[in-house]
């Protein structure tokens, strides 16, 4: 099963249109067997998986994707890092990573964890120019069904997601929504790893602080969006940030709407 996966279509314009469905798919990680990825991805008629981790993510949690379905690595960001020589923030994936963080300060690491995200958010939203490469690239799929995503498929999915969405007319509302649907389609997951950050973690607070990166959060969404607002329209903001020309938007809304 493939975390997270959905489709964008069935949101309405604001010219009264609605999003095609079975086009445009998000999802989390495909790190799964190729028979898994091929029992799940063949039927929705894959043509192009965009994958949005970093080299690092990469290399740590690679997929085969069935022959058919071409690959795109378009890493939204080069690293991880927090900072140029500042520590990798990855997420603890394993129980000792987990009660590693036991001896750790509270307030700097709930600091650094806040900072981390709203920063990650902040620089989606100021510097969005590969999600506008992607859009053009989708363009260029003629129409044919893609795929794009991340870790979890939250974040730099979300945020994808939440341009194309935009470019379509779709509204802010609806666009929140479908930001906000990670913490139901990954409920399962979320409560797992709760059970598991709760049996290595002492302090409740820290096991507040860890279980809230499984989140989709409003305020990081609103970090994104605070960059568009400031522009005079969505499509200001996707001339001058993303880099799409009228005739991108034109085409997009011709071969995504309905």
């Amino acid at each position: 099963m493939i975390l997270n996966l959905r489709d964008l279509g069935g949101y309405r314009a604001g010219d009264g249109r609605k999003v095609r469905q079975n086009l445009l798919y998000r999802s989390g990680n495909l790190n799964l067997p190729l028979a898994v990825l091929a029992e799940a991805l063949n039927p929705l008629n894959i043509a192009m998986v965009f994958d949005l981790r970093t080299e690092s993510e990469v290399r740590k949690h690679p997929y085969t994707l069935p022959p058919a379905i071409g690959y795109g690595h378009r890493p939204i960001f080069a690293s991880l890092d927090d900072g140029e020589a500042g520590p990798q923030l990855d997420y603890p994936e394993d129980d000792q990573a987990l009660q590693a963080l036991n001896g750790l300060n509270l307030p700097d690491l709930s600091g650094k964890l806040d900072n981390f995200m709203t920063k990650l958010y902040l620089d989606m939203g100021e510097n969005p120019g590969i999600f506008g490469e992607i859009i053009k690239e989708i363009l260029g799929q003629g129409g044919k069904p893609v795929l794009f995503h991340c870790v979890a498929g939250k974040d730099r999915t979300g945020i994808l997601a939440t341009m194309i969405l935009l470019a379509l007319g779709v509204s802010r509302e609806d666009v929140r929504e479908n930001y906000l649907l990670s913490n139901h389609y990954r409920k399962e997951e979320i409560d797992r790893e709760t059970e598991r950050i709760q049996a290595n973690i002492d302090n409740p607070d820290l096991v507040d602080l860890i279980t809230g990166m499984l989140l989709a959060k409003e305020e990081y969404l609103d970090a994104t969006l605070g960059f568009i607002d400031a522009c005079a329209s969505f499509d200001d903001y996707a001339h001058t940030r993303l880099g799409l020309g009228q005739g991108d938007l034109e085409a997009l809304r011709e071969r995504y709407l309905e």
